[in-house]
């Protein structure tokens, strides 16, 4: 994966509160990379607190975002226009520095 674009990764804000998102190309799951990208984006985006979100059957998106140190705060319907339903997610939140 050095030097290769795998993915993307970003912050927005949603309803006042800062987001990071994170996609990862399939053929690079469970390599680590997300892990790392969100280590070095944190490391430059400082804005605390910070907020993330996974669907609740993607467990590998949710063990990235534990592993980081993000805390499940709660959850929360949404539609999915990729599903074409109403999905659950899982709200993640990160207050301190990341270390």
């Amino acid at each position: 994966m050095k030097n290769k674009v795998v993915g993307s990764i970003l912050s927005y804000f949603l309803f006042d509160e800062l987001q990071i998102s994170y996609w990862i190309g399939r053929t690079y799951w469970g390599r680590g990379g997300a892990t790392k990208a969100i280590e070095l984006f944190l490391q430059m985006q400082t804005h605390r607190p910070i907020f993330a979100r996974a669907v609740i059957d993607n467990f590998r998106s949710i063990r990235v975002l534990e592993k980081s140190r993000f805390i499940k705060i709660g959850q929360e319907l949404y539609f999915s226009n990729a599903r074409g339903k109403g999905i659950e997610e899982v709200i993640y939140k990160l207050n301190d520095d990341f270390r």
